[in-house]
């Protein structure tokens, strides 16, 4: 499976004021299950692809414990940004 190193720019609110945070992540394509081989032979399983969050920190270097809410939004911009450089790659 490939995996892609994504950074990402987002905000957050903290203490009553908006902080921009750097979020960076590991973002493992999955693949489809095949039945049977090309030359009859068993073929292999679904892989579920990953996204994991590697570290959050602030424009000054201070790490950022996201919430639930925010982790969760985390990880969309991630994998929308894995899908922006796959089609660039593409491209």
């Amino acid at each position: 499976m490939k995996a892609k190193h994504v950074e990402i720019f987002m905000f957050i609110f903290r203490d009553d004021r908006e902080v921009e945070v750097l979020v960076e992540g590991t973002v493992t394509e999955g693949y489809p299950a095949r039945f049977y081989m090309s030359n009859g032979d068993p073929g292999y399983p679904a892989e579920d692809g990953e996204t994991e969050i590697d570290s959050v920190s602030t424009e000054d270097g201070s790490d950022v414990e996201l919430t639930d809410e925010e982790t969760s939004q985390a990880i969309e911009k991630l994998l929308e940004a894995s899908a922006d450089l796959l089609e660039e790659s593409v491209d």
